[in-house]
């Protein structure tokens, strides 16, 4: 079972769009791990993640120690790993683990909303690329992760949608310099991928 979590937890982590674990209540064991697969926390203000697997004399199964040091850096992972203290809202913020926290009620909500006022600005396969290329690296990898990202460069630049959006970003600076309000954005936003 602990291979085949880890591998599905690291496909999902791999997946081309932005995962957010909006965390309410108790996530320990292996809701801890699973929150760790995600790229973002939002956190109510009774979420409590807490890795258990030390008290009970075993280590994380499904990669979440690996993936918690890199959320918050290997020292404070090593600390709440074998403590087993909480991440909660108390420490989630200032320790990077989570992005912000809100009332239990509004959990959902807020998590729609702050998703949508963070990433609803760059389309779908943007993104994509963006969450490839951003993906911790390794020294070995440095190298091929620099081919790939001059590959997505190549496959982005100069398409419909890159001068369109060039065309709008124009236009929108001599209606700023002129002083004018912008219109509804045009359809170099719109994202076919994203529905």
């Amino acid at each position: 079972m602990s291979l085949f979590m880890t591998h599905t937890l690291n496909r999902f982590a791999s997946l081309p769009l932005i995962s957010v674990a909006m965390v309410r209540g108790p996530a320990h064991g292996g809701g801890a791990e699973l929150a760790t697969a995600c790229d973002y926390r939002i956190f109510t203000r009774t979420a409590e993640v807490r890795f258990v697997q030390a008290r009970l004399a075993i280590t994380t199964g499904f990669g979440g120690a690996t993936r918690l040091a890199g959320i918050i850096g290997g020292k404070q992972a090593l600390k709440f790993l074998c403590s087993t203290d909480p991440i909660n809202m108390s420490n989630g913020r200032q320790l990077g683990f989570c992005e912000l926290i809100c009332k239990d009620a509004e959990g959902l909500d807020i998590t729609k909303v702050w998703l949508s006022d963070v990433f609803f600005k760059a389309p779908a396969d943007i993104i994509g690329h963006y969450k490839r290329l951003t993906r911790p690296l390794d020294t070995t990898a440095l190298r091929q992760r620099h081919l790939e990202e001059s590959e997505t460069f190549r496959e982005t630049w100069g398409t419909d949608r890159h001068f369109q959006a060039k065309a709008d970003a124009a236009a929108e600076r001599l209606r700023s310099a002129a002083g004018q309000r912008s219109p509804p954005q045009s359809k170099a936003k719109e994202n076919p991928q994203s529905s």
